[in-house]
């Protein structure tokens, strides 16, 4: 590949080929266009008949779509490969359909792409505030790439279904929410 999109603060291997084995003290040398988000090794010793190989990145967390050229040069020929870096995004909820009874709370964690390169906000919408409500947003402290929601619910009398929608760097995901009216122990 000559291009990958990658979540910031994840690693990537691209594998490379020669066009004929390598021969003594051949090296790879690499040169990455932004070492703060995405670095490389300053070379790759290759071995004798050495024909494939692979390069490890390691990109940093970032907060807005950063754009970093690796290249890669050996005996005068130069490769450009062009890695995407991504901010963090919502990645998924822990469970997307719940039951509670009215008027507990409902924790539901959530994960993101990456680790949050500054504070990230997760942004919440209850189809029905009255019998599910939740905070507008949740914030994700740098460095980190996980969190809960916390639901409040109140009594119902009838089963009632609801929608929670989380939103985190472009990504949505739907977690629906089913409020029980509460039965009574004998």
């Amino acid at each position: 590949d000559y291009a990958k999109a990658v979540a910031g603060g994840q690693s990537v291997s691209e594998q490379f080929a020669l066009t004929a084995p390598a021969t003594s003290g051949a090296t790879l040398t690499l040169v990455s266009s932004n070492p703060s988000v995405a670095s490389v090794p300053a070379s790759i010793a290759l071995t004798v008949g050495q024909q494939t190989g692979t390069i490890t990145m390691q990109t940093s967390p970032v907060a807005a779509q950063t754009v970093v050229t690796i290249t890669a040069s050996l005996g005068g020929v130069s490769k450009v490969f062009t890695l995407t870096v991504t901010p963090a995004a919502l990645n998924y909820l822990n469970e997307y359909a719940k039951t509670v009874v009215g008027g507990q709370s409902v924790s539901e964690p959530f994960t993101l792409t990456a680790p949050a390169a500054n504070p990230a906000t997760l942004t919440l919408v209850s189809s029905n505030p009255g019998v599910a409500s939740v905070p507008p947003t949740v914030t994700i402290a740098a460095g980190k790439s996980s969190g809960t929601i916390v639901i409040q619910t109140t009594p119902v009398k009838v089963q009632t279904m609801i929608t929670i929608t989380a939103s985190c760097g472009g990504v949505t995901k739907v977690l629906t929410l089913t409020v029980n009216p509460a039965v009574a122990k004998y």
